[in-house]
């Protein structure tokens, strides 16, 4: 688990980094270069998400406000074990994250039988959807001809605005799930 409550001033020491900003992928493989590595210190932090907060922090815009907490997961193949990891996620977080906070959990969660959604709103979090959007519009996996709908994100505190993926040759080629972007507002 991350924690991004750093001060708005951190943002501003990375405006000479704003063109690479601007270019990245979220790729992962260039920590030497990444913002999120140069602002956090730390590889465990996912640039995957972070790229659109730092840039909103270089521009001092609105949504900077909203700091939260972040997991990044990757849950097994069997259902079983999926299941137990939702607890041992539950468990972790009512151990770490406060109650009362914002809370952002995000990854291949592998639930092509949409089964996850219950368990994890036992826990607090809530599938980041727009209400009366079907899921089946957000298919992440395969990258070359999405069917599932493999990637999520889950919020605690926040409602989604938006949720896309974006799709072609380009982001195919980049792993084999499709990136999900959501954008979230404080509930």
């Amino acid at each position: 688990m991350t924690s991004t409550a750093v001060s708005e001033s951190a943002f501003h020491s990375l405006s000479p980094l704003e063109p690479l900003i601007d270019k990245c992928v979220h790729c992962g493989f260039c920590l030497s270069t990444c913002p999120s590595y140069l602002l956090l210190g730390n590889e465990m932090d996912s640039p995957r998400g972070r790229i659109y907060m730092m840039k909103a922090g270089v521009e001092s815009r609105p949504e900077m406000n909203v700091m939260s907490d972040a997991i990044v997961a990757h849950f097994g193949l069997i259902h079983s074990s999926r299941v137990r990891q939702v607890q041992r996620l539950a468990d972790f977080i009512e151990a770490t994250v406060p109650r009362d906070e914002v809370l952002i959990v995000a990854g291949d969660f592998n639930d092509w039988a949409e089964r996850l959604d219950a368990p994890m709103r036992a826990n607090g979090l809530h599938r980041a959807i727009v209400p009366g959007d079907p899921a089946a519009r957000f298919n992440t996996f395969p990258s070359r001809m999405p069917m599932f709908s493999m990637d999520r994100i889950y919020a605690r505190g926040l409602r989604c605005r938006t949720t896309s993926v974006p799709r072609g040759a380009a982001w195919a080629r980049m792993s084999d799930h499709l990136p999900l972007l959501a954008e979230l507002e404080r509930a």
